[in-house]
């Protein structure tokens, strides 16, 4: 690609055409609760958009300067390559990556830009071949690129990696429930203050007042260590129902049982998600490489390659590194 067609393309790529609605991917939904699928999505998006690629040329196997190359490195006006990448991976856990391609008079991709996929519509025409409906408006494969996920998929669209892995979710999910409602509904450690002999006769409001009396001078994180004065004949001891181990226990447990299902679902190395345990980073990278992100480097190759004229896929292809 010569100074020209760089200018050229830069002169031409969009800013969001009108009949782009802004979204925000359900895959957030779910990672605010879920907080280990947030975490596996996100280092797995920020691990692809960090990616270097090229256009390749099929004979030389020699890199080389195609125009698609700029319009991944800038895919649109309003967002950057890390941007946009980091929410492709994201729509992908969703289940779909819908893209619009906007194209100069030539018929070349010059922009890319995503579409909601909560919005996208997908049938089949007489010729089977997809059509896509989005707001209203009618397209074609030559204006939408369709990715969709490998979770599912049905021929029309793919599905949530959610909605295909429910149960686990939902047991990460019940398993939370129980933890918190333990610790919420059992004694542990407490301490008791009497107050039978100084104030025999103390009603609910005075009891309360008491109460939070004790509580904003020895109660809170800033107040530990503090020692307790007794005044008059108050007398103070401590309630120990002696499950506080096993509940610490049970929250640990639980605690990986949640990280391992879900990282397993998603891929990841547990030692990658949680840096302990870590005897060998090389070995560590390279199993989140392969397992993790090498099967989403296929599924984008191959679909960013459709992005080449039906003249040019026999010349050129698209190679992440």
């Amino acid at each position: 690609m010569n100074f020209l067609q760089k200018i050229f393309r830069n002169k031409n790529a969009k800013t969001t055409p009108k009949n782009i609605q802004d979204y925000a991917s359900i895959t957030n939904i779910f990672e605010r609760e879920y907080e280990t699928a947030f975490s596996c999505i996100d280092k797995i998006a920020t691990s692809f958009a960090s990616l270097s690629y090229g256009a390749y040329d099929k004979k030389t196997k020699q890199k080389t300067e195609h125009p698609l190359y700029e319009v991944l490195k800038e895919p649109n006006l309003d967002e950057t390559h890390s941007l946009f990448f980091y929410l492709l991976i994201k729509d992908y856990y969703a289940g779909n990556v819908y893209l619009y391609k906007y194209t100069d008079e030539t018929g070349r991709v010059i922009s890319l830009f995503r579409l909601n996929p909560s919005a996208v519509i997908v049938t089949r025409n007489e010729f089977n071949q997809k059509t896509f409906s989005y707001y209203g408006q009618k397209y074609d494969s030559n204006k939408i690129l369709h990715i969709p996920s490998r979770f599912g998929y049905d021929g029309k669209t793919g599905k949530s990696i959610f909605s295909e892995c429910k149960k686990t979710f939902e047991t990460s999910s019940n398993l939370n429930s129980y933890t918190a409602n333990t610790f919420d509904n059992s004694l542990g450690k407490r301490l008791v203050i009497d107050l039978s002999e100084s104030y025999p006769n103390a009603n609910d409001d005075e009891q309360q007042k008491i109460r939070n009396k004790y509580l904003s001078f020895y109660g809170g994180v800033e107040n530990a260590g503090k020692p307790i004065v007794k005044t008059g004949k108050i007398k103070f001891e401590t309630i120990d129902t002696g499950i506080s181990d096993n509940r610490q226990a049970q929250l640990t447990e639980n605690r990986q049982f949640q990280l391992e299902a879900i990282a397993q679902i998603f891929n990841i190395p547990i030692e990658y998600l949680t840096g302990k345990g870590i005897t060998d980073l090389e070995v560590i990278t390279t199993l989140f490489m392969t397992q993790a992100i090498q099967p989403l480097v296929d599924v984008f190759q191959e679909a960013f390659n459709k992005l080449f004229s039906f003249s040019e896929r026999e010349k050129y292809y698209v190679e992440f590194n």
